[in-house]
């Protein structure tokens, strides 16, 4: 599971610092204050599923069930084999003081063989936990395959420093799990930086963030840029209206090519800043639910001709239904989320609903758990909250992405 195989990762069972290294680029952000637990899929022994989750206190109400419970999700997704990490704050417990964590590790192996356990101890001074989302809910990071030597794209590894996660002072400790004793040295974030995994995640451009809570954070554009927009977007808004009824299926159209217009600039030029009017008149384009249907389709694979179907009118088709779709074109999914960045970074707060709503399915449909959620709960601080952010926010709680659903269906 899940998210974002573009860039995928191969990260192979016998190097614990690749796994360590890998992640943070594999759930999004930096965990702390969490135990981390993921699966080893066959034949290869690939880094499969990654879960994280609260520190909490041993033998709490449903601790042990819980845990097996995830570890069920390990297997359903394909691993057969196991690894466990800690990551606690300078002042916690040493690892073979942890009943928590070592509960986690007990309830794991009753499911699957734990080959590897690990202690990451943050420097003196690191920042505290990220915001979790609902009690119970696990976030699940992105599943991948490690690829060739060198990586994605080729190139000089560079920018190493701060991309996979490691901190000034923050140690890595193989634990012995039958003697809960450190087992050979103590690592360092040089060690992890040097990594062949590093440099795969560094050349692949993927920058965590520094906690969960930063997933859907916007930084907002400059002020002379928000105004073109806003004024783009009143314009917009007053030619919608006047359309009526039976122009309304043309102006949905021309959204549509709008959409797909500027996401063709940020596929080619990544990083690019599309044009203030053009991000007003977008976001007008998204307050229609129908249009909104249809831009959500130009991510899957094959939903050209189902977005264009939509915006006359026509039903999604098996293209929504995860037990028929052929899934999200995840470079697609990257280029849409980059672009609806945009849009909510020229827009008010409290009005980024229908742009939040959007995100929160993409990442949903990528399997990307804790980014849908944090997307779909910013969703709900809007005055604009979409009925798409509720429904993923309720799935996501429950631990159901389209994989396992596909999964369950078999």
């Amino acid at each position: 599971m899940w998210a974002m195989n573009a860039p995928t990762f191969l990260v192979k069972q016998a190097g614990g610092l690749d796994v360590l290294a890998v992640i943070p680029a594999q759930l999004g952000f930096k965990p702390r204050d969490s135990v981390v637990i993921g699966g080893f899929n066959p034949p290869r022994g690939r880094l499969g599923l990654v879960l994280r989750v609260d520190r909490a206190p041993a033998g709490g109400p449903g601790l042990e069930a819980y845990a097996l419970a995830q570890a069920d999700r390990l297997f359903d997704s394909g691993a057969r084999a196991s690894f466990l990490a800690r990551y606690a704050p300078a002042d916690a417990p040493k690892a073979a003081d942890d009943a928590c964590f070592w509960e986690w590790v007990g309830a794991v192996g009753r499911r699957l063989p734990v080959i590897g356990c690990w202690d990451v101890v943050a420097g003196a001074g690191a920042g505290a936990a990220g915001a979790v989302g609902a009690a119970g809910a696990a976030d699940a990071g992105a599943a991948g395959v490690l690829g060739t030597a060198g990586g994605p794209g080729g190139g000089d590894v560079t920018g190493v420093t701060g991309v996979i996660g490691g901190e000034a002072g923050e140690t890595y400790q193989e634990i012995d799990i039958a003697t809960r004793q450190p087992v050979g040295p103590a690592y360092g974030v040089a060690d992890l930086q040097s990594t062949r995994a590093a440099a795969v995640v560094a050349l692949a451009g993927l920058a965590p963030k520094a906690g969960r809570e930063d997933l859907a954070k916007i930084v907002p554009a400059p002020e002379a840029a928000r105004r073109a927009a806003r004024a783009a977007e009143r314009c917009a808004t007053d030619q919608m209206l006047a359309v009526g009824a039976a122009g309304l299926r043309r102006w949905r159209s021309r959204g549509l090519e709008r959409w797909l217009r500027c996401s063709r600039l940020l596929a080619d030029n990544p990083g690019a800043a599309v044009d203030p009017r053009e991000i007003g008149r977008l976001s007008v384009v998204l307050t229609d639910a129908h249009a909104r249907d249809a831009v959500m389709a130009t991510a899957f694979k094959g939903g050209g001709r189902t977005a264009r179907r939509l915006v006359m009118g026509a039903q999604g088709g098996d293209i929504f239904d995860p037990l028929t779709s052929e899934g999200v074109d995840h470079a697609r999914v990257e280029v849409g989320l980059a672009l609806a960045a945009q849009i909510a970074a020229h827009l008010p707060a409290r009005r980024r609903g229908a742009v939040y709503g959007l995100g929160a399915a993409w990442h949903w449909w990528s399997g990307n758990g804790p980014a849908a959620e944090e997307w779909a709960r910013a969703a709900m601080d809007c005055v604009n909250c979409p009925q798409l952010a509720l429904l993923v926010l309720a799935v996501v709680v429950e631990g159901i992405f389209p994989s396992a659903l596909v999964a369950e269906a078999r």
